[in-house]
């Protein structure tokens, strides 16, 4: 794969971002019809979005990111949800989402807006607790990362001419910590060029909490500067102040990553089980195509239901070890699906403003294994991702534990031995 080293067309105040999807009612409930909406990706802007709309049989046709060629497309059609919170359209509908959008000659991918729903149309984030303040000197030699072998690790490689694109609630460009180690990103929340880690004061998703998650970028970008320190940072920010992030702009994040020839994509969120796409699941194998090692976290909840993208098929799922690093920390979650343990408790890492803290999760474990990615592409530049996602997982150890991750807890020194 090619690596760009030059620039690149691209929670102190923080909550843990824990992935935990809103739960299912306990009572059923009758079956709701809804509007069919889709979202569809076009390889070239339309010169009339109501011309567009009689093409494609649609009742509107509505920007979503202009800047990206992203729009929202109502039908005439509907959906119906289910008491199990699943959803299904009728014939008719298939018939219209098949023939007149994903057939029309400018679409690249469509999306029917309900494959992305559990209840508020977003990959949701929820706190589980507050980080604790730090100080820069905690970051040298932090407990967390005892066991990881860095010292010889960063004689082997520091990750130079890597590239790690962190999807995540941006970052801030004038850290200390980050300010010589980003390229050019994107923001997919604001549709614009500077994807910039910052909250906006407001409850956005009416949980009672104002900006839970902002920072949260910051911090994961930090743990990637620390861990491959001269591996290149591209921030593409999908995630909102609130965590929130739609479907469309991740599969957008992980196609403009591919764009900029990346290495390894970092995504430290997810959903619960149904936030399956076909979309999604097509830019992921493209990205595996594209030779990128793709991480994701496995959740904070501690139980072994399947979440999304982490169970996506080529997607490094990543849980979180305990402070004693050889068993699981108790809100990780676990199960065959998750492939690998790393560090994630009390992480010292940076976050907005030029300052440190210290914070868990299955999101802080994940940059861990992004970052290994990033060195062994250092260490064996002729190697292509296949091999460096390869070595990652026949390089850990095995956990003897009944909640555990499938191949077991990272091994930096045992990966690089397994791509020389």
């Amino acid at each position: 794969m090619i690596r760009r080293t030059s620039s690149i067309v691209t929670m102190a105040v923080l909550l843990l971002l824990t992935l935990l999807a809103p739960a299912l009612a306990e009572t059923a409930a009758e079956p709701v019809a809804e509007p069919l909406e889709v979202i569809v990706k076009l390889s070239a802007t339309p010169g009339s979005l109501v011309d567009l709309a009689k093409e494609m049989e649609a009742v509107a046709v509505e920007p979503v990111l202009p800047g990206r060629n992203i729009y929202l497309v109502k039908s005439s059609h509907t959906v119906i949800y289910k008491d199990d919170g699943t959803a299904k359209l009728d014939g008719d509908g298939k018939k219209w989402l098949k023939d007149a959008v994903r057939k029309y000659p400018t679409t690249v991918w469509a999306e029917a807006r309900f494959q992305q729903t559990v209840d508020d149309d977003r990959f949701h984030a929820w706190p589980e607790s507050s980080p604790a303040a730090a100080e820069e000197t905690d970051m040298a030699g932090q407990p967390a990362f005892d066991d990881l072998a860095l010292q010889e690790a960063h004689a082997l490689s520091r990750g130079l001419g890597s590239v790690i694109a962190v999807l995540d609630t941006g970052v801030d460009p004038t850290h200390p910590l980050l300010a010589s180690r980003l390229l050019d990103g994107y923001d997919l929340v604001d549709d614009d060029w500077a994807p910039v880690d910052e909250g906006d004061g407001l409850d956005g998703d009416g949980d009672g909490l104002i900006d839970e998650a902002y920072g949260h970028g910051t911090f994961i970008a930090g743990i990637v500067a620390q861990l491959a320190p001269e591996a290149a940072i591209v921030p593409i920010r999908v995630l909102d102040a609130d965590g929130r992030a739609e479907l469309y702009a991740v599969i957008e994040a992980i196609d403009m990553a591919i764009e900029m020839e990346v290495d390894v994509i970092n995504m430290s969120f997810g959903i619960l089980g149904r936030g399956r796409s076909n979309a999604l699941d097509k830019a992921l194998k493209r990205a595996h195509k594209a030779g990128i090692v793709v991480v994701a976290a496995a959740g904070n909840t501690g139980e072994s239901g399947e979440y999304y993208p982490a169970a996506a098929k080529d997607v490094i799922a990543v849980t979180a070890l305990g402070e004693d690093g050889t068993l699981l920390a108790p809100f990780s979650n676990h199960g065959k699906w998750v492939h690998v343990a790393a560090p994630g408790v009390d992480i010292v890492s940076a976050v907005p403003g030029g300052g440190y803290a210290k914070w868990s999760g299955t999101s802080m474990a994940t940059p861990v294994v992004s970052s290994l990615g990033g060195l062994l592409f250092d260490h064996a530049p002729d190697e292509n991702g296949k091999a460096v996602s390869k070595a990652i997982l026949d390089g850990a150890r095995k956990m003897d534990s009944k909640e555990r991750a499938d191949k077991g807890i990272i091994d930096v020194l045992g990966s690089f031995e397994k791509i020389r």
